[in-house]
């Protein structure tokens, strides 16, 4: 059932796609194939109308919409609008050059002089220019070696600039795009099927759909990534209860709040916390839950190391709280639709033990799970003694990998060994990106159907 869902959603990016590439075809000056000038001119147009929808798509992938966050889940939403982004990044560019490349052909001019003369002589057309600078300088912050140079709230900041950089190029595309211009009609498919007469109708019409995706996205984002998490902040009036810094740095933090009991979290998720304070109130960070909320208290654990951890271990009681979710798919309901039997094996490294406590409070006593934990070093290992309580209620146990990642590697024989009936369980896997990957490769090679397997990777 998961699997179908995620292809459905697949099929409804896919289709945007293809509905801009129709509404090129309608409204490319026809024949564009015969000189090739014309070519390089409609292959542009293409290419900007499928990459600005494609980078609308990721856009809209990052509102949080909860029917999607349920079905496909937070982190392959996040994957998608990586992937749909540096697509529509591709593309956007690749319209920018095929497009100077078409005029030059077709006024003969060098490109250099003809790039110039667009960029300062065409309606908005430096805005459009700024808006290409901003999303190659996002994009350049997004790869991964410069993500892990710069600290999360810098990284933050900096994807902010994406929604400038689409308005700015929503300005040029109204006034400069082929489309949405009915003098542009005259030899388009559209136009033949119009006639004069509706032309300008036409266009206008256009125009305001165009304009209103761009406003239903930005709505979507703003409505589920801000209001809806105020709303939420105000009802439950989280605040600090208490904090404690524990092995390894890590900081285990109490919230008290009103009707926590209401607050519909699952064994397993996560939320983005501010704490509001100065310096931290506009960094929104994602912590798992460590317990289950009761009628007064919510518990959550700040990973440590680094100055966000240290200033969070400072924060005094009564601090006010807000956040936003909970999401993510690591949880009971993964492994028990359909079968309330079915065992599961549990793969974890660091901070993913967190999630995965809570996740063992909501699964069925006959679950049998067996829980491997890599760490660092055995004492430091978070919540060891809740873990193996936890299981062994199951009948389950817990194998604790201490070592480095070379000393013990997550491969499909090593799995085999711990586990030899991994291919019936219900596999979760919850901790570093790399540590998700090896393990999803082992047990897929292992025979275990991809709907079985249910994976959290913590990465920003």
């Amino acid at each position: 059932m998961l699997t179908h869902a995620r292809a459905r959603a697949r099929d409804l990016l896919v289709a945007t796609a293809l509905a801009s590439i129709l509404l090129w075809s309608l409204t490319t000056p026809q024949p564009w194939w015969r000189t090739p000038a014309g070519a390089l001119t409609a292959a542009g147009s293409l290419a900007g109308l499928v990459g600005t929808v494609l980078l609308l798509d990721s856009v809209w992938l990052t509102s949080r919409f909860p029917r999607w966050e349920r079905v496909v889940g937070l982190g392959a939403m996040l994957d998608w609008h990586r992937r749909l982004a540096a697509a529509g990044l591709v593309l956007v560019t690749g319209h920018v050059v095929l497009t100077v490349l078409g005029h030059a052909r077709r006024e003969g001019r060098p490109v250099l002089p003809q790039t110039w003369d667009i960029v300062v002589g065409w309606p908005d057309m430096l805005a459009a220019a700024v808006s290409l600078a901003l999303l190659w300088m996002v994009a350049f912050t997004s790869v991964r070696f410069a993500r892990r140079r710069m600290r999360y709230e810098v990284w933050w900041a900096v994807h902010l600039y994406s929604y400038l950089a689409l308005g700015l190029a929503l300005l040029h595309q109204v006034s400069s795009g082929a489309a949405f211009g009915a003098e542009a009609w005259q030899h388009t498919v559209a136009g033949t099927l119009l006639g004069p007469r509706h032309q300008d109708e036409a266009a206008a019409v256009l125009r305001v759909l165009w304009v209103g995706a761009f406003a239903a996205t930005l709505a979507t984002v703003l409505w589920f990534r801000l209001v809806v998490p105020f709303v939420r902040s105000y009802r439950h009036d989280l605040r600090i209860d208490s904090v404690e810094t524990v092995e390894g740095g890590a900081v285990n933090v109490a919230l008290t709040g009103r009707k926590l009991h209401r607050l519909t979290v699952a064994g397993g998720q996560f939320a983005h916390f501010r704490f509001a304070r100065r310096g931290l109130l506009w960094q929104a960070h994602p912590y798992s839950f460590a317990g289950l909320p009761d009628r007064s208290k919510l518990y959550l654990t700040v990973g440590g190391g680094g100055d966000y951890a240290r200033a969070v271990a400072e924060l005094a009681p009564g601090t006010k709280v807000y956040f936003e979710g909970p999401y993510g798919n690591l949880t009971a309901r993964a492994a028990t639709h359909g079968d309330l039997a079915r065992p599961v094996l549990i793969l974890v490294n660091g901070l993913g033990v967190t999630p995965v406590c809570s996740l063992l409070r909501d699964l069925p006593a006959q679950c049998r799970p067996v829980v491997i934990y890599r760490v660092r070093e055995e004492q430091h290992a978070l919540y060891l003694g809740e873990l193996r309580r936890l299981t062994a209620e199951r009948e389950g146990a817990v194998e604790v990998l201490a070592g480095s990642r070379d000393q013990h590697p997550i491969t499909a024989s090593q799995v085999e060994t711990w586990v030899p009936d991994v291919a019936s369980r219900h596999v979760y896997v919850c901790g570093s990106r790399g540590f998700v990957e090896q393990v999803r490769r082992a047990v897929l090679d292992l025979g275990v159907p991809r709907d079985r397997l249910t994976a959290e990777a913590f990465a920003w």
